[in-house]
């Protein structure tokens, strides 16, 4: 809404809004005409990209907005009824057993640097469960149940989830120190919220792996393909990942 609707709609009247307006609001985002790089606080920084993907995703949350107003009584229809989206490119990324290995060494190498070790550590739980980023990094230690080797997920992208730990898991978890103060399994360096810096580490270890176009969540990727590979049954694999449709899963055949 501030990075897109805001400057591209902000000073329009609601009732004048068409569907006109809405695909054109897509267009430019998709065009970059909302592209930024600035400085946010004192260690923020803003970076608005665009492009297709954001475009479908601003336009989404939009129309979300959109028909909120209509049940307010806001105005009687929702103008973003119809927007044709922009069609997603299909992108599967899937790390090879050398790309693995060189992601390891990598881990490896960071965490000899010193680079913060909640980071690496959510980055290796990513690898190793299959989870979602938001669903490790904001793990508390009541989700977390090591006698039955589980994580016991209250809440998720598609609910309440639980999803099984292996030994190198099991591992990485025993060995972590639980704060007195915080229930976060890796609580933010400042504030009361959960850690949120690993996209920067991810960057440079990703970097360090020669892995340039593999995004964080090619992680999850990763783990369901060794998964198949291994002879796992996409029911079993779909039920790790919580997904709530089969076709979800099917891609991994």
């Amino acid at each position: 809404m501030n990075r897109h609707a805001l400057p591209l709609l902000g000073r329009r009247q609601l009732s004048t809004l068409t569907l006109t307006d809405i695909q054109k609001f897509q267009r430019d985002v998709t065009e970059g005409k909302t592209k930024a790089d600035e400085r946010t606080k004192k260690r923020g920084r803003a970076m608005v990209k665009g492009g297709p993907a954001a475009a479908t995703r601003a336009t989404l949350v939009l129309s979300a907005m959109l028909e909120w107003a209509k049940w307010r009584g806001y105005r009687a229809d929702n103008p973003s009824k119809g927007v044709k989206l922009n069609k997603p490119k299909k992108r599967e990324r899937f790390l090879s057993g050398d790309e693995l290995a060189r992601l390891g060494d990598a881990l490896t190498k960071a965490e000899r640097q010193g680079m913060n070790a909640n980071s690496l550590t959510i980055l290796r739980l990513l690898l190793l469960t299959g989870a979602r980023r938001n669903e490790i990094a904001s793990l508390r230690w009541g989700h977390v149940d090591l006698d039955r080797r589980a994580l016991r997920l209250p809440d998720s992208k598609t609910g309440a989830k639980i999803i099984p730990l292996g030994s190198p898991v099991l591992t990485l978890l025993a060995g972590m120190k639980r704060g007195e103060d915080s229930d976060w399994v890796f609580p933010g360096a400042r504030g009361d919220g959960h850690h949120v810096g690993m996209p920067a580490i991810w960057r440079r270890v990703r970097a360090m792996a020669r892995l340039n176009d593999v995004r964080m969540h090619d992680l999850r990727h990763g783990f369901a393909s060794v998964a198949v590979a291994d002879g796992s049954s996409l029911y079993l694999l779909g039920k790790v990942l919580g997904h709530t449709q089969p076709t979800t899963t099917d891609r991994y055949a």
